[in-house]
């Protein structure tokens, strides 16, 4: 998370063994910002689960974790 308090965002990929907090299936959100123990994602997929979440949630069953600078 060290990256997203520098003030670049990352693209999360998971890929769920059958289905987790975002998915049964493959998925790719956002995570913008961080505040604390929990980061910004801007979900796609979902209204509801867009937001602060615990970073916890945010990195269960994901694959990849694509770091992007400004």
């Amino acid at each position: 998370m060290a990256h997203l308090r520098t003030g670049n965002p990352v693209i999360v990929y998971t890929n769920p063994p059958d289905r987790n907090y975002w998915t049964k299936n493959k998925h790719f959100f956002p995570v913008l910002e961080v505040q604390g123990n929990q980061g910004y994602v801007a979900n796609p997929n979902s209204k509801s689960k867009t937001g602060f979440t615990d970073i916890s949630t945010i990195m269960q069953d994901n694959v990849y974790v694509l770091f992007i600078s400004k």
